[in-house]
């Protein structure tokens, strides 16, 4: 697997056909940070190909992150269309502060993506 620098992997949920992703920093806003992880993203979804199960998940895990520039957003929209075209459902999102939420909600990003409060919130709404 590709070494991963902004990225965290958590598979400990892997029964439930779910694979969760940190963040390794607080706030995602430059533009070197914001391409690293799209890169990282996408690099995950193609290794990930080659074990691919179509009712597996992945969940972008907010936890750690206290804030995010629109570019960043743009970056998730990106991915999530790559995560559509390889696996036929959209990317979850979970743990997200109430003021990324926020903006989620004002451009209405909530609509596109899979979003639970809580990693055990999203498996029982997406993954039961």
């Amino acid at each position: 697997m590709t070494q991963l620098y902004r990225l965290r992997i958590d598979e400990s949920c892997l029964e439930q056909g779910v694979r969760f992703v940190g963040f390794t920093e607080k706030k995602i806003i430059e533009d070197t940070q914001i391409t690293q992880i799209g890169e990282e993203l996408s690099s995950f979804f193609n290794e990930r190909d080659s074990n691919y199960d179509p009712q597996s998940h992945l969940a972008l895990d907010f936890a750690g992150v206290d804030f995010l520039s629109n570019v960043t957003l743009g970056k998730l929209i990106t991915a999530d269309r790559a995560h559509f075209e390889l696996y036929k459902n959209r990317l979850g999102m979970v743990n997200i502060k109430p003021a990324i939420y926020e903006v989620f909600v004002f451009t209405k990003l909530t609509s596109l993506f899979n979003i639970a409060e809580t990693r055990e919130a999203y498996l029982a709404e997406f993954c039961a």
